[in-house]
Parts: structure tokens; C-alpha cells; sequence
């Protein structure tokens, strides 16, 4: 004959609070904005270095555009895409809690040069807007960094 049986499992609520806070934690706006924040910073960095996604030095400027930058009193030496600054200070980002978009403002410069339109052509020749397979190994360090603060908390 069957009988009813109670079972009391101590520690469930606590149990319940931690999943809770967990998978709250693995989908995190805050965690996205540090990774979109560290990929701005990656891209501007390799850029100013005149380094394109790969690592290789961007090809140079050609003739006509070097005498235009010298003739502005630019540096021709070494390729930056940084002459006014207005397309890299125009990009921005959005964050969610399981995304982050990189992208260009639909700012123009003091030409009236649209910065996103500025950026695709640019990154045709120069890929600079994108995410090297350093970046990638960085953003799953700050991943794994948040499932280790998510696990000991």
C-alpha cells in the first residue's frame, strides 16, 4: 500500500536564490557595456598604431591624399585614419543583456562627410572595424571572469 511521503530538502530557497541570481547575471547589460567599451578602445588603439584587424600595417596613403594631408601640415608617414578625429570620436555603442552593437554616430565632420559613410569606405580598404582574434580571446576572458564572480558570490 502506498503512503505519503514528505521530504525535506534543506537549503532549496537558498538554492533557488542563487540560480535566480545567476542566470540574472549571465545575461547582463553591465557585462556588455565593458565588452562594447573594450572593443571601441581595441579598434582606436590598433588604428592609431596604423594596424588593421589582422596586425598589418595599413597600406599606404596614396599619392594624391599624402600631398593633401602634408599640405594640411598631417603626418604622411604612417597611416591612422585620424585626421580631423571625427570618425573614431563618433563611435558609440548600445547594450542589452545579451548584445552590444559598435557602431558610427550619423555625425558628419567639419567637411559635412557623413562618419558612418566615412568608416564603411575606409574599412573596405582598411579593415579597422572589426574584431581581431585578440579581442575575441580577451572578451571570453571577461566572460568567464563574470561566471567566476557569479559562482563565488
Amino acid at each position: 500500500m502506498a503512503r505519503d511521503a514528505f521530504i525535506d530538502i534543506n537549503g532549496i530557497q537558498a538554492l533557488k536564490r542563487f540560480i535566480d541570481r545567476l542566470s540574472g547575471g549571465i545575461k547582463s547589460t553591465r557585462l556588455m557595456s565593458e565588452i562594447a567599451t573594450f572593443l571601441i578602445t581595441s579598434i582606436k588603439l590598433r588604428t592609431a598604431r596604423g594596424e588593421d584587424v589582422d596586425g598589418n600595417t595599413f597600406d599606404p596613403y596614396s599619392k594624391r591624399y599624402a600631398m593633401f594631408r602634408a599640405a594640411q601640415g598631417h603626418p604622411i608617414n604612417k597611416v591612422t585614419l585620424f585626421f580631423s578625429g571625427s570618425m573614431m570620436s563618433s563611435m558609440d555603442y548600445k547594450a542589452t543583456s545579451d548584445t552590444a552593437n559598435i557602431y558610427f554616430l550619423n555625425t558628419e565632420d567639419r567637411t559635412g562627410t557623413s562618419n558612418p559613410n566615412k568608416a564603411y569606405w575606409l574599412n573596405k580598404k582598411r579593415e579597422f572595424f572589426a574584431i581581431s582574434e585578440e579581442d575575441q580571446r580577451e572578451i571570453e576572458n571577461m566572460v568567464d571572469d563574470n561566471l567566476d564572480n557569479l559562482l563565488r558570490s
